[in-house]
């Protein structure tokens, strides 16, 4: 009889300790996604800024027109810049975290056109995760910490931004944006609209934002 009481104990004990856990997953991770978001918009905006240095500075400039072109994420990634106008000391154009093209959770990519004409105008950046979901990497964190391999989601947002400078956000299920879907304005929301949590009820209508 005893026994069978000891038995039912653990089997209660156990399920408490899983239920535990899994409130720990849903909800404890939360915060660290946010933090995640947050360094990936961060991160799209450093990249928009190497971008128009890059150009300017004509660094790439493939027809000699004298007009710099917009590079891919490997070619910003090679660039040293001067850290001041009277220093002789450089430092890489990208952290060294980002020029590798994946961090915080996030993946990266520039696409530039392959015609030196249209790169004089047109980059598109975007940021996607890792892992698609809305658990969270502060029990990954903690797991890593003894040595258990990570196995929740890494973000829950996509960032696209083009030279505009314009950074557009979006739930698409862990996709990278393209061109052609951050056209869709009923589905992306500013950078700005979505730091303020704008609700879809007081966005303007898509027709009135473009």
């Amino acid at each position: 009889m005893n026994k069978g009481r000891r038995v039912g104990c653990s089997v209660v004990t156990t399920l408490v300790v899983a239920i535990s856990f899994i409130y720990a997953v849903v909800f404890m991770s939360r915060p660290a996604l946010l933090v995640n978001h947050s360094n990936a918009l961060a991160s799209v905006r450093i990249l928009c800024g190497a971008e128009e240095m890059f150009r300017s500075g004509a660094i790439k400039d493939e027809d000699g027109d004298g007009i710099g072109e917009y590079g891919t994420l490997q070619e910003l990634a090679e660039v040293e810049v001067y850290t001041s106008s009277d220093s002789d000391t450089t430092r890489r154009l990208l952290p060294e975290e980002l020029a590798n093209g994946q961090t915080g959770g996030y993946m990266y990519e520039i696409t530039v056109p392959a015609s030196p004409d249209l790169a004089e105008e047109f980059f598109f950046i975007t940021a996607w995760p890792c892992k698609y979901g809305k658990g969270s990497a502060l029990v990954d964190d903690l797991l890593a910490q003894h040595g258990v391999p990570p196995f929740g989601p890494t973000g829950r947002m996509t960032f696209c931004a083009d030279q505009s400078g314009k950074v557009l956000v979006a739930d698409i299920e862990g996709a990278k944006g393209r061109p052609e879907d951050v056209e869709n304005l009923d589905v992306w929301m500013t950078s700005e609209e979505w730091v303020f949590g704008t609700s879809s009820s007081q966005r303007p209508a898509a027709s009135e934002r473009k």
